[in-house]
């Protein structure tokens, strides 16, 4: 912070950075941020801690970073250094250690020296960030809202933001994988870290619920929910068993558009509309399937419900299920394939027509 360096973080790096904070860019990547993706792709040196430049995060490998002149990579594995980025500037370590000392050394460099370090200088990148708060300005995430009533995934993560972001030190959250994961990456304003546990790179649908297993069995302090969807949900729903054989106070929010729904967009962006093995019309009401397993069920269908049912939720002491009817919808900003970060389709790139939506031209 002291630097007055812009901080963007990848999926599984959520909350490492305070995204409140006025300098954090949010996530990065094939759904990141504008203000992210577009920093990336203008910046003249990237700190890289701990990533591994996997391809969610740089999309078109040739178009990435292409103004960078200096990647400083900071990776505890050897076998991450120039896999992917090739780079003269590394450390290989633990990086609460390596980070530290190299912050440290950064602030103690004489600005007098002549080379690379002439130019630093920490406190005056104004119009650098600048130009960064235009962008969060102009391409914040968002989304069309429904006006009769009918919700969407996002209208349930923002309220459902509002009702733990004081207390986000009390939760710990996992996803499936989807559009609900990469929504909940966007719409929570991830502070803490080790708050969100998600599959990522080649996600694992299905892994929502055992992870949400796992984290509450090793933090009995903490509230955990499960943000699922519903086609990740089907693939493991069967360890709602488990939950209530060890009486583990869970928290499982099903986001159920009856629908596989960011391969759904895939196929009808990409592939001409051609829809396979995605629709899920025939789901169970899981409400009723949780009950059945002895886990209290919940539901809820109109916008008007919503905030009262997610405090119910939040507050009901053992297990419980909230299934949320919510509508299709795109996940946006969304980097294609073959593009480069800052070649995203962007909301309002997309027009609604009929019950479907239409490829950009």
């Amino acid at each position: 912070i002291s630097n007055n360096i812009p901080v963007t973080t990848t999926l599984h790096g959520m909350g490492i950075f305070n995204e409140t904070h006025d300098l954090a860019l949010q996530m990065c990547g094939m759904h990141g941020s504008a203000s992210a993706n577009y920093a990336l792709q203008e910046a003249d040196c990237i700190i890289a801690v701990g990533s591994r430049f996997d391809d969610r995060t740089t999309g078109e490998l040739k178009k990435y970073a292409p103004k960078c002149k200096d990647f400083i990579h900071l990776n505890i594995n050897r076998k991450e250094i120039n896999k992917v980025i090739g780079t003269k500037h590394y450390i290989i370590g633990n990086c609460t250690e390596s980070v530290p000392v190299l912050m440290n050394e950064l602030m103690t460099i004489n600005t007098n020296d002549i080379g690379i370090h002439s130019y630093m200088n920490f406190d005056n990148r104004n119009n650098w960030i600048n130009k960064i708060n235009t962008w969060k300005k102009e391409f914040p995430f968002k989304y069309d809202k429904l006006i009769d009533g009918r919700i969407k995934t996002q209208d349930v993560l923002v309220e459902l933001n509002k009702q733990v972001k004081e207390n986000q030190s009390d939760y710990i959250m996992t996803s499936g994988v989807g559009n609900h994961q990469m929504m909940a990456a966007q719409f929570i304003d991830w502070q803490i870290p080790n708050r969100f546990h998600s599959s990522g790179s080649l996600g694992v649908m299905g892994a929502g619920l055992p992870y949400a297993i796992g984290c509450q069995i090793g933090n009995r302090d903490k509230k955990v929910i499960d943000i699922d969807g519903d086609g990740s949900f089907l693939m493991t729903m069967s360890d709602m068993k488990t939950i209530v054989e060890y009486n583990l106070p869970v928290k499982i929010l099903v986001l159920n558009n009856n629908s596989q729904d960011m391969v759904r967009v895939w196929e009808t962006l990409f592939f001409n509309k051609r829809i396979t093995a995605t629709k899920n019309e025939k789901n169970p009401m899981f409400k009723d399937v949780a009950e059945a397993f002895g886990i209290k069920g919940i539901f809820c269908g109109e916008k008007d419900d919503m905030k009262e049912k997610i405090k119910i939720f939040l507050e009901y002491e053992g297990p419980v299920l909230l299934e949320c009817s919510v509508e299709k919808d795109y996940c946006l900003p969304l980097v294609q394939p073959g593009a480069g970060l800052d070649e995203m389709i962007l909301h309002g790139d997309i027009i609604k027509v009929d019950e479907n939506y239409e490829c950009p031209s």
